[in-house]
């Protein structure tokens, strides 16, 4: 089961994924009253997938919670869309390195 805090960030990537689709850009006043949007829109800005460590230093996050978001992102249609135009796809689907 899900903690409300992950179903919170599917619910981003969602928005997200729609706004992408309708072609509707997000302004930064919408982006900061949104929960994890940033986030979200962060990750798809970068040049490469961050890791866990980078997703955690930026967002303040624990290493589990890093993780988790990185699984949703993943999955998500749009971004795996978005992703696989990136030579840098492969990278998400890294598993964890110790």
């Amino acid at each position: 089961m899900a903690s409300s805090g992950e179903i919170i960030f599917e619910w981003a990537v969602g928005f997200v994924d729609e706004c992408a689709a309708a072609g509707v850009e997000l302004p930064p006043q919408v982006t900061r009253m949104l929960p994890y949007v940033d986030v979200v829109l962060w990750v798809r800005r970068q040049r490469k997938p961050p890791t866990w460590r980078e997703i955690a230093d930026r967002w303040n996050v624990c290493r589990a919670t890093a993780y988790r978001w990185k699984r949703v992102l993943r999955a998500s249609p749009e971004c795996q869309q978005e992703l696989e135009a990136h030579a840098w796809y492969q990278g998400l689907n890294q598993g964890p390195t110790r």
